[in-house]
């Protein structure tokens, strides 16, 4: 195998490697004569790989982030906007209904001046949710 790569040396594949490619890396463990120093080489190719990996990783995970708050807001939003059709449809259906126990099941911070309802339901009252 040494020979192949003793003659592959020699070899031009017409593109530069570059000096801390893996593949220059590669190239390097070849060259060097005492097994200590090719473990060295081999150590620092390891430490690129799992570098370029780590890095491949959390672009990964960044780009996932990203995606996963772009499509919660899209269901927050479609969520939201089936809430306000519901109550929209109710008091359009029935205009003379007290639909407030819907409103209860509804999460806190739902803003009805939307749908025509004067009540504004305000965001964080702790000390109103006792009194039902």
């Amino acid at each position: 195998m040494s020979g192949q790569l003793a003659r592959g040396k020699g070899e031009s594949s017409g593109k530069p490697e570059a000096p801390h490619s893996p593949e220059g890396l590669d190239a390097d463990l070849v060259r060097h004569k005492t097994i200590e120093d090719n473990y060295a080489w081999a150590k620092k190719l390891l430490l690129l790989e799992a570098l370029s990996a780590t890095q491949m990783v959390q672009e990964k995970f960044k780009l996932l982030r990203a995606q996963e708050d772009v499509a919660m807001d899209k269901l927050a939003d479609t969520h939201l906007d089936l809430q306000s059709a519901v109550m929209a449809g109710l008091s359009n259906k029935h205009p003379g209904v007290d639909f407030g126990w819907v409103k209860d099941l509804l999460p806190k911070g739902f803003d009805f001046a939307a749908v025509g309802n004067d009540e504004e339901e305000r965001v964080g009252n702790d000390a109103d949710d006792g009194q039902h």
